[in-house]
């Protein structure tokens, strides 16, 4: 999906029931159990049904109350939060000297290096303890490299809407993959299962975070260097300078990939690297924490082949996947990462649905030549363009929604389903040309948060599948 959403930061705002016990056992760690006063059934594991969130200041909800929204969020059956932890906000500066002294207080020495960069836990702190308090687990998907640690051949650049004139990154990547792994491994030793952040903190209900999500989306240009120029072959797995004869990933089909003598293999050497660098170092710290791989997008059971190709099998312990297809289409999309699982030999690996929504864009979106950029004269209508797909209106968007958890449902014992996030608890819902900016269960408007209709059917959902007439915590059901 040729789509910006977690670059908020950098840039404008921008995605057969099984029984409990059954269902606990996919799933990477375990929860406490959830209680009930009645007698409903729980039907799913705790944790299983989640939101993407952007809690960050320059985000979707950069002027709403965070606290307010978990609150809304716990009460409506919201028990897992993915969202997006960017390093350049937690090591902005590379030495406590380069701190202006206006933001000194919000900055800590790095006590095994304290000439290096220091560490601004404040913001992080706070949305995962905030998070905690209401029983909600959350994901992180750790990403973009701050400047002063970021592969100057890639640089991203702000004054450029498509980004610089050799790379579209709007996401710098890291000129050294071992210190983004040690940044990761800080992050588990600080929040993971024998955290510091818990040890400091012993009121606030220990939920550690135990899911590393690896980047997000590496097969789309905006978030990884693609390296159309490189090439491996099944013999030989080191990248080089592809031969003229080379086919692309889009060329071949995955039973195919095998017998090619040359692939070009885009993203996905680089990114096993850094996945190499990264999965000891955290395991180190906390040997109970999981590496998620960056969720995928497009097609992208084919690109997840790439990743096996590479050598990347056993270095992740689920997949993510962000699936954004017609709602008759969510089982065809499931079966097909399992097929590529399988023809890589790693048929039982766990599957997060990292993202999928709706966009009630029809009402509210102007149509601009980007969004129909073939378009000899413009539509009136946004499903005649780009993205059409997944583009509807707020009844279509809640009716999806509800189709589209039944669908997924279903499949959580057959596609190895431990996760399922809606993207996104909340989006603008007016004024830009992005179909992702009407994607949320939420409307945003200024410090003001409104619930869509989708929200109502999500809502209903948990409940039902949570065991629960109402909620207060993600870890309960509300007595009264």
């Amino acid at each position: 999906m040729a789509h910006i959403r977690w670059s908020a930061v950098i840039l404008d705002p921008m995605k057969k029931l099984v029984t409990v016990v059954a269902a606990t056992a996919l799933a990477l760690t375990a929860f406490p159990p959830i209680s009930s006063a009645a007698t409903l059934k729980r039907t799913v594991p705790q944790g299983f049904l989640g939101v993407d969130m952007d809690p960050w200041d320059s985000g979707d909800l950069k002027d709403a109350n965070i606290s307010t929204q978990l609150d809304r969020a716990a009460a409506s059956g919201v028990e897992s939060i993915r969202f997006p932890l960017y390093w350049f906000k937690i090591q902005k500066y590379s030495s406590m000297a380069r701190v202006p002294s206006s933001e000194s207080a919000n900055y800590t020495a790095n006590p095994e290096n304290p000439a290096g960069a220091p560490y601004r836990w404040t913001d992080l702190d706070y949305f995962i303890g905030e998070a905690a308090k209401r029983g909600i687990r959350v994901m992180p998907s750790v990403m973009g490299a701050p400047l002063w640690a970021d592969d100057e051949n890639y640089t991203y650049d702000p004054n450029d809407a498509h980004g610089s004139a050799s790379s579209p990154l709007r996401m710098n990547i890291p000129n050294d993959f071992d210190q983004y792994g040690a940044f990761v491994a800080t992050l588990a030793q600080r929040y993971g299962s024998n955290g510091t952040f818990w040890s400091g903190n012993p009121t606030i209900t220990k939920i550690p975070v135990v899911n590393w999500q690896i980047w997000n989306e590496p097969d789309f240009a905006y978030y990884w260097p693609q390296h159309t120029d490189q090439c491996v072959s099944t013999k030989n797995k080191t990248p080089h300078v592809c031969p003229a004869d080379s086919k692309t990933h889009k060329e071949l089909s995955a039973a195919l990939l095998k017998k090619a003598g040359e692939v070009k293999q885009y993203w996905a050497p680089t990114f096993v690297s850094l996945l190499q660098a990264t999965r000891p170092k955290v395991k180190a710290v906390d040997p109970s924490a999981k590496i998620v791989l960056a969720s995928l997008t497009n097609v992208g059971w084919v690109d997840l082949n790439f990743v096996y190709l590479a050598g990347g099998k056993g270095l992740f312990d689920a997949i993510g996947a962000n699936i954004f297809v017609a709602t008759a289409n969510t089982a065809k999309a499931v079966s097909y990462y399992r097929a590529a699982l399988k023809t890589a030999k790693d048929p039982n690996l766990p599957m997060i649905v990292t993202e999928f929504s709706w966009s009630s864009a029809i009402t509210n979106m102007p149509i601009s030549s980007a969004v129909c950029p073939h378009a000899v004269a413009l539509p009136q209508d946004p499903t005649q363009c780009k993205m059409k797909t997944i583009v509807t209106d707020e009844a279509g968007q809640s009716k999806n929604l509800g189709t589209a958890v039944d669908s997924y449902v279903k499949m959580i014992s057959s596609g190895h389903i431990i996760g399922l996030y809606w993207y996104s608890w909340a989006s603008t819902n007016t004024g830009t040309d992005s179909v992702w900016d009407y994607s949320g269960l939420n409307s945003v408007n200024g410090a003001t948060v409104t619930a869509k209709p989708a929200l109502a059917t999500f809502t209903s959902r948990a409940m039902k599948l949570e065991g629960c007439k109402t909620k207060r915590i993600a870890t309960a059901c509300a007595t009264k």
